[in-house]
């Protein structure tokens, strides 16, 4: 069998094995983003502001809005923005749904006759990017609906209005609107940085341990606004190109592709040395 044709079959065994768990967190996904978008809906309206202006733009810009960095100062109390780690949490499931760590007998045998150990973790990552890939494509679709039911204009412009309802002072917006595609990308290149780390995790840990370090990384990155923090890049309101001050867009992008590229050496070496017969009897 040509390697082409053994690629193909391992990313067609890893489909069949995380199918179910890529659907059930493709759902969960899009009924978060329903429900934070009623939200966000909800308290535009209670605060008085025209929700028929905005557009697709504004819609994923309120769903991505996560906070800016947290000041500290005596008696304020610091709330994590709930909707977005909610959302972000759901996508970093999808790597659970397959076997990296947990190496059975069934893993060993496709191990050995796929004859490379480079292949194997090759179409595990390839699988964790094909899954993020389709939960991304599910929320913007969720999005698009939600603005074509409420009438809005399809644009992906942000306007000034939707940044009233984030915790963004007025004094640090950028002249408005601003396209949200820039931001976009860069929050794809992010959820995918933080996809592999994890699978990567998953492989030298443990699953279970790899999705708390991700937890963790979200939260940190609620709190603390730095490029070293991939996760910044999944926030709007760290989004430099709208607000004045916010995280260096290049930099954290840089450095998103530079731990992308890591996780997937980091795995290679470690999958390439390790005792697979031994690790799979251990687990």
């Amino acid at each position: 069998m040509s390697g082409l044709k053994r690629f193909i079959r391992l990313n067609l065994i890893n489909f069949n094995q995380g199918c179910l768990t890529a659907v059930l967190v493709i759902l969960a996904g899009v009924c978060a983003v329903g429900v934070t978008l009623w939200f966000r809906s909800f308290e535009a309206m209670t605060l008085g502001i025209d929700i028929d202006d905005f557009s697709l733009g504004d819609n994923l810009a309120l769903l991505l809005m996560g906070r800016p960095q947290f000041e500290f100062r005596p008696g304020v109390l610091f709330i994590p923005p709930l909707d977005w780690l909610l959302l972000f949490m759901i996508c970093q499931f999808v790597p659970l749904g397959f076997s990296v760590c947990e190496l059975t007998s069934h893993d060993e045998q496709i191990l050995i006759r796929c004859q490379s150990r480079n292949m194997w973790w090759l179409s595990k990552c390839v699988w964790a990017m094909a899954s993020v890939t389709f939960f991304c494509i599910a929320v913007l679709l969720t999005s698009t609906i939600w603005t074509f039911f409420m009438g809005q204009s399809m644009e992906l412009i942000v306007h000034e209005e939707s940044m009233l309802l984030s915790e963004v002072s007025s004094d640090f917006y950028l002249s408005f609107p601003v396209s949200i595609l820039p931001f976009l990308a860069g929050c794809y290149a992010g959820v995918i940085a933080l996809q592999l780390i994890q699978a990567c995790l998953s492989l030298l840990l443990n699953p279970i341990v790899a999705y708390l370090t991700s937890a963790a990384m979200l939260m940190s990155a609620s709190y603390v606004q730095s490029p070293l923090l991939t996760a910044n890049l999944l926030s709007f309101s760290r989004y430099e190109g709208a607000v004045q001050g916010g995280v260096s867009f290049e930099i954290s992008l840089g450095i998103a592709l530079l731990f992308t590229a890591l996780s997937l050496v980091c795995g290679q070496v470690y999958i390439c040395r390790v005792d697979i017969m031994r690790k799979g009897r251990k687990q």
